[in-house]
């Protein structure tokens, strides 16, 4: 059986999974409180996986779909 393999995400898509501001996302990047890697310049991805995604998708994702 394999493992879903995790997902690494722009801040922009992380704020909207989380529900809150792009700021909050690099903050959090900084302060080590969530999985982020630091790329060239002022970039970063965010690791997305099972285990830390949302249990609600926001308001504006659900009535998309």
């Amino acid at each position: 059986m394999s493992c879903p393999q995790p997902r690494w995400v722009t801040i922009k898509e992380a704020s909207t999974l989380a529900g809150c501001d792009e700021e909050t996302v690099r903050r959090w990047c900084v302060e080590g409180r969530i999985h982020a890697r630091k790329l060239a310049g002022s970039v970063w991805r965010i690791r997305i996986d099972k285990d830390n995604l949302p249990a609600d998708p926001p308001e504006e994702e659900a009535r998309a779909q």
